[in-house]
Protein backbone atom coordinates (compact mmCIF):
# COMPACT_ATOMS: atom_id res chain seq x y z
CA UNK A 1 0.00 0.00 0.00
CA UNK A 2 1.47 3.26 -0.63
CA UNK A 3 1.59 6.15 1.73
CA UNK A 4 1.50 9.90 1.79
CA UNK A 5 5.22 12.08 2.33
CA UNK A 6 4.71 15.45 3.68
CA UNK A 7 7.06 16.81 1.49
CA UNK A 8 6.93 20.98 1.66
CA UNK A 9 4.90 23.05 3.57
CA UNK A 10 4.86 27.17 2.69
CA UNK A 11 3.01 30.36 2.99
CA UNK A 12 1.19 31.79 -0.04
CA UNK A 13 -0.99 34.41 -0.46
CA UNK A 14 -2.73 34.53 3.12
CA UNK A 15 -2.93 30.83 3.47
CA UNK A 16 -0.69 27.80 4.09
CA UNK A 17 -0.49 25.36 1.73
CA UNK A 18 1.10 21.33 2.47
CA UNK A 19 2.60 19.21 -0.35
CA UNK A 20 2.53 15.35 -0.23
CA UNK A 21 4.18 12.92 -2.75
CA UNK A 22 2.43 9.45 -3.15
CA UNK A 23 5.55 7.04 -2.08
CA UNK A 24 6.70 4.99 -4.79
CA UNK A 25 5.32 7.51 -7.74
CA UNK A 26 6.01 10.89 -8.58
CA UNK A 27 2.97 12.29 -7.83
CA UNK A 28 2.43 15.10 -5.33
CA UNK A 29 -0.88 16.21 -3.82
CA UNK A 30 -0.74 20.24 -3.04
CA UNK A 31 -3.76 20.90 -0.24
CA UNK A 32 -4.30 24.36 1.14
CA UNK A 33 -5.18 23.77 5.32
CA UNK A 34 -5.33 25.51 8.39
CA UNK A 35 -3.21 22.23 10.30
CA UNK A 36 -0.87 19.41 9.13
CA UNK A 37 -3.55 16.88 10.31
CA UNK A 38 -5.78 18.70 8.37
CA UNK A 39 -3.83 18.91 5.30
CA UNK A 40 -3.10 15.49 5.85
CA UNK A 41 -6.57 14.37 6.00
CA UNK A 42 -7.47 16.54 2.65
CA UNK A 43 -4.62 15.26 0.58
CA UNK A 44 -5.51 11.18 1.70
CA UNK A 45 -9.09 11.66 0.40
CA UNK A 46 -7.98 13.11 -2.68
CA UNK A 47 -5.51 10.69 -2.91
CA UNK A 48 -8.36 7.65 -1.88
CA UNK A 49 -10.52 9.35 -3.94
CA UNK A 50 -8.29 8.69 -7.04
CA UNK A 51 -6.89 5.16 -6.22
CA UNK A 52 -3.85 5.96 -5.39
CA UNK A 53 -3.96 4.92 -1.98
CA UNK A 54 -5.76 2.35 -0.33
Amino acid sequence: MRELELIEEYRAVDETRYRFAVKGSSIVINVSAASRDEALEKARRIALGLGLIG
